[in-house]
């Protein structure tokens, strides 16, 4: 009799889980996880401290270069880096002036990071049918770009602008240029004009690519990726590295 009551329980728990799912869109995924600040970024405050030195504490802002100013030593890489790597590097510094020093590195005030997402879509039965991530910022420049599922196997990967792309090319030969050098092609994009219905929006111009998960899987592989197209370029923020990451694994882990 238990047997049987926990048998309807699962498949009850089982039925409201797909009707929950059903005809909807589901965020799996965002990073920076909520309060969670990995890497230091520009604007950041830290404040330092020396256990026993008062005159070597200070409180430090991030600069435009990326970089702090601490008393008797030179400038300090800060962004990119965790405030634990940031810590083991400045306190090699102070090593050279104090046998042990006790140090501590804490995060005051933080810069608002840009955060992604991966979002799932399901169909009427609970199915997942795609996934997608939000839209992504391409470093500095003036243009957003996103990935999205064709199928399991292949990947759109779209970059939209006003401005970027009105250079009267109609294709962008594609390629993601991996830390230790390599080179990888990724195809040849072509440009998605406006249509009648959608001009009056002034919408943006769309470069689209069509790429297959091994590829993907490659670039979120990579520490450092920078995406090549035709002559722009721009490098891909850790966040998004992570979402490619959290796609890939998604993906593998779900395959039959």
């Amino acid at each position: 009799m238990l047997a049987a009551l926990f048998s309807v329980a699962g498949a009850q728990q089982q039925s409201s889980t797909q009707i929950s799912l059903s005809n909807r869109t589901i965020l799996l995924f965002t990073a920076p996880p909520p309060g969670k600040h990995s890497q230091l970024i520009s604007g950041d405050v830290l404040r330092v401290r020396v256990f026993g030195h008062p005159e070597l504490s200070s409180e430090a802002t991030i600069d435009w270069r990326g970089m702090i100013n601490l008393p008797f030593i030179d400038e300090v890489e800060a962004a990119g880096q965790t405030v634990e790597k940031l810590r083991s590097e400045i306190l090699l510094r102070y090593q050279k002036f104090e046998r042990n020093p006790q140090i501590s590195v804490r995060l005051l005030e933080f810069t608002q990071r840009e955060s992604v997402a991966v979002y799932a879509v399901y169909d009427n039965r609970g199915r997942e049918t795609g996934v997608y991530t939000s839209m992504m910022r391409a470093g500095d420049l003036k243009f957003n770009w996103q990935a999205r599922s064709l199928s399991r196997d292949n990947f759109i990967l779209s970059f939209f602008s006003r401005d970027v792309f009105s250079d009267g090319k109609e294709t962008y030969e594609v390629k993601a240029l991996l830390d230790g050098g390599e080179s990888l092609g990724l195809g040849r994009a072509i440009k998605i004009h406006p249509t009648i219905v959608t001009a009056h929006n002034d919408p943006d111009l769309e470069i689209r690519l069509k790429v297959p998960l091994t590829a993907l899987a490659r670039i979120a592989k990579a520490g450092e990726v920078t995406v090549q197209l035709g002559e722009i370029g721009f490098k891909l923020r850790e966040n998004d590295l992570a979402a490619l990451r959290f796609i890939v694994s998604h993906l593998s882990s779900a395959a039959p």
